[in-house]
């Protein structure tokens, strides 16, 4: 159970970045789309498998790619700044998804440990 809840916000934060990602593709074309299709067919070969910090080192690392960028007209300085926004965005929702995440792995220990001495207590009545 514990993996499939593992699978279950992976598969939420990979929608999230997912959309994020055609959103800044439709503002900004191809500048920056080779190294954010690099981190998705990895994400995606790796079977939606991935360690703690590589979510966090996909969002700084699409972080310092929009901070470097200079507009050299309103348009793209609009462009880049709803990127970046979305780009806050989607870490504030990757930290509340990994806290829900904590939350439910700590609630299921709970659980577990309650139903290992409810099956405890149930064969002590037994015998």
């Amino acid at each position: 159970m514990m993996q499939e809840e593992m699978n279950f916000h992976n598969h939420l934060l990979f929608i999230v970045v997912k959309e994020s990602v055609y959103r800044i593709k439709v503002l900004f074309g191809s500048m920056i789309m080779n190294k954010i299709n690099e981190n998705i067919r990895n994400f995606i070969l790796s079977d939606g498998k991935f360690k703690e910090p590589a979510l966090a080192s996909y969002i700084q690392s699409l972080e310092e790619i929009l901070n470097k960028m200079e507009a050299r007209t309103m348009t793209e300085a609009r462009r880049l700044e709803i990127a970046k926004e979305q780009v806050r965005g989607i870490r504030k929702q990757s930290r509340r998804l990994e806290e829900r995440m904590s939350l439910l792995e700590n609630e299921n220990e709970t659980l577990q440990e309650q139903i290992k001495v409810i099956e405890e207590n149930k064969n002590i009545n037994e015998k």
